[in-house]
């Protein structure tokens, strides 16, 4: 006897855990995509923290004003010293000296900086604290004019200890 199945609207009669146990195909296309997406939302996963280990430099120095172009806005980054704030997996953020100007339809002040790969072979892009605690990030074309100033030409030690 065949079992009893919910009718949709059109009909049709549908059980879609039940297709989903018997299609292998269906199952294996599920399972490949639920597999992608976890991947993909890894990288957003990644939480700043304070420094814990040593930056390869000790700061930053913009020499000018900086101003990176997106499709719909701008961000601008001030010149002058990026001093090493925090730390995630993959790279260190160097907090700017001042407020970032980001600019759409209004232009809003946040604080922010630039991000480095964690051996400071490039500088990847800049970043900024959304108004609800969220990192934004936005990555450079070519890099801005800048400067590295090695942890042997300061008086401080690294800040992690």
């Amino acid at each position: 006897m065949r079992p009893e199945y919910p009718v949709g609207a059109n009909g049709i009669e549908y059980d879609f855990a039940l297709l989903l146990a018997m299609n292998p195909k269906i199952r294996r296309y599920g399972t490949s995509l639920m597999a992608t997406l976890a991947v993909l939302t890894l990288p957003a996963c990644s939480t700043l923290r304070p420094i814990a280990s040593q930056p390869p430099v000790a700061k930053i120095v913009l020499n000018a004003p900086y101003t990176t172009y997106g499709v719909i806005s701008q961000v601008s980054l001030p010149a002058g010293e990026y001093h090493p704030a925090y730390e995630d997996h993959d790279y260190y953020y160097y907090q700017a000296p001042s407020k970032i100007v980001i600019s759409r339809l209004h232009t809003r002040l946040r604080d922010g900086g630039i991000y480095v790969t964690r051996d400071a072979a490039s500088m990847i892009g800049c970043y900024y604290i959304d108004e609800d605690g969220t990192p934004i990030y936005r990555r450079f074309s070519g890099e801005p004019p800048h400067q590295t100033v090695p942890w042997s030409q300061t008086r401080n030690s690294h800040p992690a200890r």
